[in-house]
This record gives structure tokens, C-alpha cells and sequence, in this order.
């Protein structure tokens, strides 16, 4: 999730301040977790039900977050994964040498060290077998579906689809970032896109954004000058303006 979710979960983090930890933190259903500066530890808080809260020790380079599971890069390249494992979301490929870590709420996904993607876990609305072939630069997931983006700006995403958070638009993009039953990215003029179950009035906000984040219903960005700005895209928010925060993040 990088520097926004760092922004926003670092604050709650019990027992630590912000400055404890580097601008990679992954928020799950109902905990968060990020990589310690220094030892590259990860430390995980919030909802533990299922120990997806008690990552192992050790230094990891990379984290994702799901609903009740979470995921880490070693600095070998291996995934290593805990918490829920009902649909086999935390048994990843053991063979593989990965970069990058997604988990969505049932299953997982990561980009090898040659930019393919491997998805493990539920395959409901073939959020695992569905994965697209070639080459790409990043991954994200959240809920039932999961995106992944080009080193050109062009986008892909699958799995369930009933909203049409999975229909990238023809549109060149720098970030994917995959909700509940949504999905919203930055494209190349730093603008916020979104498709996908959309009610009401709301719309994302107008403006410049260097960095952009989705779970459930929400979406947040980082403006250029620091500032964050969320927004639901459901029903949460009944006059649909956005929310901001005055903190510089």
C-alpha cells in the first residue's frame, strides 16, 4: 500500500509511533500490518482471530493484507504467509521466487522476479485461475478480484465481476487500485479513475494525486502537496463529497 497506508494505519499502530516503521504497511479486512525500519520485522495489528495479526519473525521485503490472512516477501524471494488458511490463501508456491505480494479476502496473488503472475487460494469467479499471462510490474488485490499493471500503463484485472470492477477502462494508468466491489486507479496525468459499483452521487475527487489506495468500499489518494483525501463508493456517505484530512502525509 506504501506511503498513504502508512499515513493512515501508522497512527493506530498500538505501542508505536509513525517514524517506526517504512512506507510499506498492507491493511487487511480488519488489521493492518507494515515493515519495520531498521530489521525489516513485520508487525501487524488489529483483529488476530485467525493469528493473521502474529506474523513470524524475520525481515521481509514486501507485505500484503487480506481479510483474515496476511503475506511477506523474504529477502530470498520466498512467500511466506499466516493467518486464515480455509481456502488455502496462505499456502504459496514453494518453488517460486516472487517480488511483490497481494492478498485478496480468500486468496493470494504475487509477481515472480520475471513479472508473471501466480495466483493461489479460492478460485470462486476464477480469482486464481483467472490471471492474465505476460509481463507486469505490480500487483494489488481486495476482495474477490485482482489487478495488475504494465510497464506501459496498461492494466488487467479479473475475478468476480458482477459490478464490472474487473472492465479496465482504455486507459494508460500508473496505479491499480482494486476495492470491495470496485476498482479505482491513477492514470498518466495523475487523475483519479474508478469503475465498478458506484451509487449515488459519489464520485472521486478532482485534482492531482501522486498515490492512490482502495479497501471495501473506500478509496483514498494522496494529493502532490501531502494531503489525503477518502471517499466512499457506496452508500456510506449519503451527500457524497469526499473526505479530507489536513495532516500532511
Amino acid at each position: 500500500m506504501g506511503l498513504l497506508a502508512a499515513g493512515f494505519s501508522a497512527l493506530l499502530a498500538p505501542g508505536h509511533a509513525s517514524q517506526d516503521f517504512r512506507a510499506v504497511v498492507a491493511s487487511g479486512g480488519w488489521h493492518s500490518c507494515a515493515l519495520k525500519r531498521g530489521n525489516g520485522a513485520a508487525a501487524c495489528w488489529g483483529a488476530d482471530d485467525y493469528g493473521q495479526s502474529s506474523p513470524p519473525k524475520g525481515r521481509f521485503l514486501a507485505l500484503g493484507a487480506g481479510k483474515a490472512h496476511s503475506c511477506g516477501v523474504r529477502p530470498g524471494g520466498r512467500v511466506e504467509c499466516w493467518g486464515s488458511n480455509e481456502h488455502h490463501q496462505s499456502e504459496s508456491p514453494e518453488k517460486e521466487i516472487f517480488a511483490q505480494v497481494a492478498c485478496g479476502a480468500a486468496h493470494s496473488c504475487a509477481l515472480s522476479q520475471d513479472g508473471e503472475v501466480h495466483c493461489w487460494g479460492s478460485d470462486e469467479h476464477e480469482r486464481s485461475s483467472g490471471a492474465p499471462v505476460g509481463r507486469f510490474v505490480a500487483i494489488s488485490a481486495s476482495g474477490g478480484h485482482s489487478c495488475a499493471l504494465k510497464a506501459d500503463g496498461t492494466g488487467a484485472c479479473w475475478g468476480f465481476n458482477e459490478y464490472n470492477q474487473t472492465d479496465v477502462p482504455d486507459v494508460l494508468f500508473r496505479q491499480l487500485a482494486p476495492g470491495y466491489l470496485h476498482t479505482c486507479g491513477l492514470n498518466l496525468q495523475n487523475e483519479t479513475v474508478c469503475w465498478g459499483q458506484k451509487r449515488g452521487d459519489n464520485k472521486p475527487p478532482p485534482g492531482r494525486f501522486k498515490q492512490i489506495s482502495s479497501r471495501g468500499p473506500f478509496t483514498c489518494a494522496l494529493e502532490t502537496s501531502g494531503r489525503a483525501v477518502c471517499w466512499p463508493q457506496a452508500e456510506q456517505r449519503r451527500d457524497g463529497e469526499a473526505l479530507q484530512t489536513d495532516q500532511v502525509l
